[in-house]
């Protein structure tokens, strides 16, 4: 009998083997200096967010019920997202995504359906191209992530 294999968020590198921890990095400094939040960075993919299929709220499986862990695989979505807020409600979660999630359809099915979660489970949810996390003029990054985040930085950036 075939195993059915389930998908499982991984964090993944470019063609070119480069991470994205430059723009998580720039996008947690400016929350932090601009908005006075205090983000988390995935790194090391080590803080899992189970979302649970039927109802959508997001919280831990409890393992105890299941014969083993992967098992409950079949109840729980996992994501591991690149940088999250908890310090607030709703719980902020941002995505930096590359080209590949728009440019391959099995990617951009399973793109949709993980920020489809985030939302259903009540997260604020942010999707931040490459790009726009690498913004050159700082003012209009700031200004960006001011409007995805319907707050408004303090100080003002400067050009």
């Amino acid at each position: 009998m075939k195993k059915k294999t389930m998908w499982i968020q991984h964090a993944m590198k470019n063609a070119y083997g480069e991470g994205d921890i430059d723009e998580k990095g720039r996008v947690s400094r400016a929350m932090r200096e601009y908005f006075g939040l205090h983000p988390l960075m995935n790194i090391e993919n080590d803080k899992p967010f189970f979302i649970h299929k039927q109802t959508r709220r997001h919280g831990e499986p409890d393992f105890a019920l299941y014969y083993h862990p992967e098992d409950a695989l079949r109840d729980w979505d996992v994501f591991y997202p690149d940088i999250f807020v908890k310090d607030v409600k709703p719980m902020i979660i941002i995505e930096i995504d590359g080209p590949v999630h728009w440019e391959n359809s099995k990617v951009v099915k399973r793109t949709n359906y993980r920020n489809e979660c985030y939302e259903k489970a009540g997260f604020q949810f942010l999707w931040l191209t490459r790009v726009e996390a690498r913004e050159k003029v700082f003012s209009h990054f700031i200004l960006n992530l001011a409007e995805k985040l319907g707050m408004k930085p303090s100080p003002l950036p400067r050009e």
